[in-house]
């Protein structure tokens, strides 16, 4: 019996060995063809991501263009042009680039109405200085997170990964500008000057710390508050574009605002005015430089000092 057992232990000990070694091999067979693989088909190749000069964008409802001017990304909708997110922009633009064809699905026009196109309200059209390519999209592929789209180009169905579409799916008019509101360098800026209610306050640097100015007996400044005051400002990015032509103020309290914040320096002169509250988390404001309104988080409003107390120090700062 213990020969049988010694044997037999042998006889696994020496299958699990060529279980080990059939692994290996099998497993750099399957890197070796991964390797060999040629890389997957670009939807449009040869187009690089400075080679786009626009994309037309098609939603249920609603037309729009992002458009390059003088290196600049624009949003286009309703006949007026308004600054875009230069960031999501080039995050579309590159994905389209890049966009691969997981595999042709179809080349007959017969099959369009199988894969959502026929009722497809979503489409697209990237713009060079040379060609058009327009694109519709149709619906998500059962199985996997691919998305068909017809290349009217070549006339082709396509599934593509839906993470190349993804900045596109997800957009809109509103959701392509850009946010921010001020635009001014926190590092030029060498006055300030705030106004909340009836309190007022201007400070001024000097030898790289701020101080009070234009008062009688000045007290020391929180250089800590200043630094946040400058980074609240320098980072204000609208939550809401409330509108871009306003007219009458009243209505966002804006005609008498209650609060503003002013920044001077070399190549530097921007106020922000706040008005009424938009609701619970938001106040409308304004700059001086330009009449839209907007809509900004209350913890902007609520970084200004309200009293001399809220920006001062007991002792000078070393």
């Amino acid at each position: 019996m213990g020969k049988y057992l010694r044997k037999f232990s042998g006889t696994l000990a020496a299958l699990v060995i060529f279980a080990i070694l059939l692994g290996g091999v099998l497993y750099y067979d399957s890197q070796k063809k991964a390797a060999e693989a040629p890389p997957a088909e670009k939807v449009f190749p040869g187009v690089k991501p400075g080679d786009v000069q626009a994309i037309k964008i098609v939603y249920p409802g609603e037309k729009l263009s992002l458009e390059k001017a003088d290196g600049e990304w624009y949003v286009v909708h309703d006949g007026k042009r308004h600054e875009a997110d230069s960031e999501i922009v080039r995050d579309i633009v590159n994905d389209l680039t890049e966009m691969a064809a997981d595999r042709v699905v179809s080349t007959d026009e017969a099959d369009l109405d199988e894969f959502g196109f026929v009722e497809s309200k979503r489409e697209f059209t990237m713009v060079t200085n040379e060609f058009d390519y327009p694109v519709i999209i149709g619906d998500r592929s059962p199985v996997g997170s691919g998305i068909y789209i017809y290349d009217l180009g070549e006339g082709r169905v396509i599934l593509v990964k839906d993470h190349y579409l993804w900045g596109i799916l997800n957009g809109s008019a509103e959701g392509f500008r850009d946010r921010a509101v001020t635009g001014f360098d926190r590092d030029a800026v060498d006055r300030i000057v705030v106004r909340a209610g009836a309190f007022s306050v201007e400070l001024r640097k000097e030898g790289g710390l701020w101080v009070q100015s234009g008062a009688e007996s000045p007290r020391p400044v929180d250089q800590k508050r200043v630094d946040e005051i400058l980074n609240s400002f320098t980072s204000l990015r609208a939550s809401e574009f409330v509108a871009d032509e306003p007219g009458d103020l009243s209505a966002y309290g804006l005609d008498e605002p209650v609060a503003e914040a002013g920044f001077f320096g070399e190549g530097v002169s921007e106020t922000v005015f706040f008005g009424k509250r938009m609701d619970e988390d938001n106040f409308y404001v304004m700059t001086s430089g330009g009449e839209a309104v907007y809509a900004v988080p209350k913890e902007h409003f609520g970084i200004l000092p309200k009293n001399l107390d809220q920006v001062a120090v007991l002792k000078p700062p070393r």
